[in-house]
């Protein structure tokens, strides 16, 4: 009797070779998610108001609403990187130039950290606009003295927009394999009936 296994023409099926596009998929998963955090964390990073601290600093807040203070215990500003792990007694305060009326700050809801490009942020405190204006923001120690410097990051939903952009990268990455699997399955019951149909 003949072994059906050696009436199986490889000829006949959907070639090997196939499978290689389900790994291009897979990698061209990676390679998007990658391309779309390089285009979003500078983005995130630009929308964000830097300053020094202690001392003091007049930004534009663009838009109404809340914000949130981040201390950056790495970070760099200028051409200068920044190390402080510490931000002990320091003291915020946010003035409108428009109005001369102090704005209220307070603790954040949720605390929120991140790691962007080399950077280390914290949320430490929040507020909230009516308006969008110049505003002053003057920072100082308890002892009075100025060093070390460390940087805070100002900005407006970054939190959420951070997760935002990491889902969206790890969408890309698992659609990328989850269609590379759909692929490799279907070549492979392909192969499958191509061998049953010979036997």
């Amino acid at each position: 009797m003949n072994n059906p296994i050696e009436r199986y023409d490889e000829r006949l099926a959907p070639s090997r070779w196939w499978y290689g596009l389900a790994v291009i998929i897979a990698i061209g998963g990676f390679v998007a998610m990658g391309a779309f955090l390089m285009a979003r964390l500078p983005q995130l990073n630009s929308e964000s108001h830097r300053i020094l601290a202690p001392g003091n600093e007049e930004i534009t807040l663009a838009q109404p609403g809340k914000y949130t203070i981040y201390h950056e215990s790495r970070s760099m500003l200028n051409g200068k990187v920044y190390i402080s792990p510490f931000i002990f007694g320091l003291n915020i305060k946010l003035t409108s130039l428009e109005t001369g009326a102090e704005v209220p700050l307070g603790p954040t809801r949720m605390n929120s950290t991140y790691r962007v490009g080399g950077r280390v942020g914290k949320s430490i405190m929040g507020f909230k606009i009516d308006k969008p204006g110049r505003y002053q923001v003057a920072t100082s120690f308890d002892d009075g003295h100025t060093e070390p410097r460390t940087v805070l990051a100002i900005g407006q939903g970054f939190g959420i927009k951070l997760i935002v952009t990491i889902l969206g990268a790890l969408g890309l990455a698992s659609g990328g394999i989850i269609l590379a699997v759909i692929v490799a399955t279907s070549i492979s019951r392909s192969r499958r009936r191509s061998m049953e149909q010979q036997v």
